[in-house]
């Protein structure tokens, strides 16, 4: 493949990231926020949720996009960016995945610590 198509690829891929890691932030941040401070239905939470994610995604990526191609010639084809926004989507679900598991491991452990350290303490 063309050199132009994998940084076009790239640069897609950097726009999923951005996209699903401020989907699962502003998510994070917001959910309990909003449902205290504004009294509407969980779907209207959502869509506000995610018209706030959008926005803050396509801020970064223009900047994204704008220095890439300043540096770089791509081919932004709708092709290529649907394939890359799933790419860095599926990337960061597996990243989470991971943490998520190696967070809770960390907890168990950490609680086995603590157990056994109350059994010898005793």
């Amino acid at each position: 493949m063309d050199s132009i198509v994998y940084i076009s690829i790239f640069a897609s891929i950097i726009f999923g990231i951005v996209e699903s890691l401020n989907f699962l932030i502003i998510e994070k941040v917001t959910k309990d926020e909003l449902k205290k401070d504004i009294k509407l239905e969980a779907d209207m939470l959502a869509l506000i949720r995610a018209s706030i994610t959008g926005i803050t995604s396509i801020i970064i990526a223009v900047y994204l996009e704008r220095y890439i191609e300043s540096n770089y010639k791509t081919n932004r084809t709708p092709f290529i960016r649907v394939l890359g926004i799933i790419i860095g989507t599926i990337l960061v679900i597996a990243l989470f995945k991971l943490y998520t598991r190696l967070h809770i491991a960390y907890k168990k452990l950490q609680k086995e610590h603590t157990e056994l350290k109350e059994k010898l303490n005793n």
